[in-house]
């Protein structure tokens, strides 16, 4: 086994409103392994700094005065700049879609399905083999 080299470039991926909304965003963040831990350090005392417990969503922001979700905003343009991470972002318009082709899930297959065109596109395109950050 190859041991992690802290210039691995680490790809962390989420969706949003694919449930029920008209579009679904899938997005993913590369980052380096050696700034993993600053980042997490980071993201921690903006946290608490903001008064939060527990995860981050974006469903409660209003019920936090969206303090942390705009400092965490503010960190990943931060990040960017400091060309420390770089951001991919695909939406979907759902309704161009039919759910029943893609699995037995529907809307979760379709998801899924964007997200692979994220990876493919977007990760192995420009991490594969050159890392351009």
């Amino acid at each position: 086994m190859v041991d992690p080299s802290p210039n691995d470039i680490l790809y962390f991926c989420d969706e949003s409103s694919q449930s029920t909304d008209e579009f679904a965003a899938v997005a993913g963040l590369a980052i380096h392994r050696k700034n993993i831990a600053k980042v997490t350090t980071d993201l921690a005392a903006i946290k608490a700094a903001s008064g939060k417990t527990g995860e981050v969503k974006w469903k409660n922001a209003k019920s936090y005065g969206a303090r942390v979700h705009t400092a965490y905003v503010d960190y990943l343009f931060l990040l960017i700049e400091e060309r420390k991470a770089q951001f991919h972002i695909r939406f979907s318009q759902m309704a161009d879609y039919d759910h029943n082709l893609s699995g037995e899930r529907r809307r979760i297959d379709t998801v899924s399905k964007a997200f692979y065109q994220l990876f493919l596109h977007r990760a192995c395109r420009h991490y594969r083999e050159h890392p351009i950050f």
